[in-house]
């Protein structure tokens, strides 16, 4: 009876093990295959603003999937435009697109098969899967999509604290996105250094929904205006520090805000240029003296050489015009050189003969003694 009853019994001992381990197996497929499918070790590199196209069937089709990535900067926004009838669209990020953002089954997308995005997360690398194989609805032999992706940089602050230095006068431009349900997902920040006393004006343009929040350098709120687009209002500062402007954009129909931001503040502008002297390097005051000073001296240098110059050249024509006079004077010195020797013979012969009339004529003693000698 015992072995009876164990022989009723083990078929079913067999059943159950069957259907625990068919279990197990079901529950573990998923997981293999969505291992598989996310691996974008081998995905294909994007390039900002340039549209791609392509086609996806179905699981068993010649080819199922396309997987694409893109490498941005921390903090980048980026622009998703993706059209297709039936394509299934997902966006991932993290190390090899182990963190899924968002999927988009061929249901979602509608008639018109176009899908904008806006996503801003703090990654390196954005990831996209695309197949034909959700849903119970068979696709056509070749599902046909676009793909387009724009990076747009973070051109502000993220916060107070790394707000981007607004100088003052100076006219910055922006770019604030929305995410698929219409809520801001970049805020920029900006500040403006200000002195107590200043009134500033800020003049924000746009033509989109764009809002402010200002703060005080606290980061107190001290204004704020929403979806309006177009600003201009003044601020009187009664401390010295930052002022800090917050831009965000809301509804919007699901389009990107833009928009244009200065701070105009005369007071603080002249504090800002006497700042600046006083802010000097001296290293670069003294690279500044020391070149000043050679080139003084090369300009007396110069100036010296030219003096030097031009007295010789005049000194080389005073010289040719003296020397025809010079010469001149040596040959007249020269005839009356000769004119002394030829005359000198004739003026003693001319003695002589006046000596020897006289003593003829008795004129001159001739007897001369010893003792009147």
């Amino acid at each position: 009876m015992i072995i009876h009853q164990i022989n009723q019994v083990s078929p079913l001992g067999v059943n159950m093990k069957r259907v625990v381990l068919f279990i197990v197996v079901t529950l573990l497929l998923p997981i293999a295959s969505a291992t598989e499918t996310n691996d974008f070790s081998n995905s294909t590199n994007l390039e900002s603003g340039v549209m791609i196209s392509g086609y996806v069937t179905e699981s068993d089709g010649d080819n199922p999937e396309d997987l694409y990535q893109i490498q941005v900067s921390p903090g980048d926004t980026i622009h998703i435009l993706f059209t297709s009838d039936e394509a299934d669209f997902c966006v991932y990020m993290g190390p090899n697109g182990t963190e899924e953002l968002d999927c988009f089954w061929e249901g979602e997308l509608g008639n018109a098969g176009n899908l904008e995005l806006f996503k801003r997360e703090s990654t390196e690398y954005y990831f996209f899967k695309i197949d034909c194989g959700s849903t119970a609805l068979d696709c056509s032999p070749s599902t046909e999509y676009t793909l387009k992706v724009i990076i747009y940089p973070d051109e502000a602050g993220d916060s107070l604290n790394d707000a981007k230095e607004l100088l003052p006068e100076i006219r910055v431009e922006g770019w604030a996105a929305l995410d698929e349900s219409a809520e801001p997902i970049d805020f920029d920040y900006y500040r403006t250094p200000v002195i107590e006393g200043d009134i500033i004006r800020v003049i924000i343009t746009s033509t989109d929904m764009t809002s402010y929040r200002l703060y005080d350098q606290y980061g107190v709120k001290i204004s704020d205006g929403y979806e309006l687009g177009n600003y201009d209002f003044t601020i009187d500062v009664d401390y010295t520090g930052d002022l800090f402007i917050e831009l965000f954009c809301v509804q919007n129909y699901l389009e990107p805000c833009e928009y244009s931001l200065i701070a105009i503040g005369s007071t603080y502008e002249e504090s800002f240029n006497s700042e600046d002297v006083d802010s000097v390097d001296p290293l670069y005051l003294i690279i500044g003296a020391t070149i000043s000073f050679l080139l003084i001296i090369v300009v007396f240098t110069k100036r010296k050489n030219k003096a030097l110059s031009d007295n010789q050249s005049v000194q080389t024509s005073h010289f040719d015009s003296e020397m025809p006079r010079s010469k001149a004077k040596l040959e007249k010195i020269g005839i009356h050189d000769n004119l002394d020797e030829k005359n000198t013979p004739t003026v003693i012969q001319n003695i002589t003969y006046n000596i020897q009339d006289s003593a003829i004529s008795g004129d001159i003693n001739t007897n001369v003694t010893p003792k009147d000698d």
